[in-house]
């Protein structure tokens, strides 16, 4: 009888070791003076909450595409409104704006042209980054300096202005979101002696579907135009609709 009884134990005893070993494996224990560390639904939870935060991050900022290409074309109806300190007249206008826009990774390139009806024509390009966003079609901010040339085709006066500015998008649903963008000129002066400074600041919405864009904006442009003593302030103020292709 007790020598099946000390069997039994010595089987029971080596049952647990076995247990516990295995459980020191799947804990990471490596030796009898390591802690004793539990698997617990608080640690679980803890490690899924962290994975989960690393895919939002990895998901914020991969790369969609190292390189985007965005053509757009738009019309502009808006009223110019001159002061000149003795006199104020106010006009309807309108104009046809085109932009190109290229992204290698977080670097951008941008041109822009631009005519009215009443003989003004501008283009130019600039530099920037991609501070926000991983593609020309998620929500972005971008940064950039840029030159402009502005030419009246009729007194043939020009204008060649430094700018910095900056651009937001936001998508609120898919396929639909706004726009803002802040530009600032810095003052320059004229080849017939006019100096020029001013801002444009521009709001809008837009909605998409697949590479095809409707966008619809309202824009306001003050500057202020010095030459011999007098100062001369105009604002434009109108809408642009227009349409952007994503390649």
């Amino acid at each position: 009888m007790l020598k099946h009884f000390s069997f039994v134990l010595a089987l029971l005893f080596s049952f647990s070791a076995s247990a516990n070993y295995q459980s020191d494996l799947i804990k990471g224990k490596k030796g009898p003076g390591d802690a004793n560390v539990q698997w617990t639904l608080a640690d679980w939870l803890s490690q899924k909450n962290k994975a989960r935060l690393m895919d939002q991050w990895l998901a914020m900022h991969r790369s969609g595409s190292w390189f985007d290409l965005t053509l757009s074309g738009a019309s502009q109806q808006y009223k110019l409104k001159t002061d000149n300190g003795t006199s104020v007249i106010s006009s309807d206008k309108s104009a046809q704006t085109f932009q190109a826009d290229i992204y290698l990774s977080i670097f951008n390139l941008n041109g822009e042209y631009k005519k009215t009806n009443d003989g003004n024509e501008s283009y130019g390009g600039a530099a920037g980054l991609r501070l926000l966003g991983s593609s020309s079609q998620t929500t972005s901010l971008v940064a950039r300096y840029g030159w402009r040339r502005l030419t009246n085709l009729v007194t043939q006066e020009r204008w060649e202005n430094q700018y910095a500015e900056g651009a937001l998008q936001l998508y609120i649903v898919q396929g639909c979101g706004l726009n803002g963008q802040y530009r600032y000129y810095f003052p320059v002066t004229s080849n017939q002696g006019t100096r020029l400074e001013g801002h444009r600041v521009t709001a809008g919405v837009f909605f998409e579907l697949s590479i095809f864009r409707v966008y619809a904006d309202y824009f306001q442009e003050p500057i202020q135009l010095s030459a011999n003593g007098v100062v001369t302030r105009a604002v434009s103020d109108g809408y642009e609709g227009g349409v952007k292709l994503f390649f």
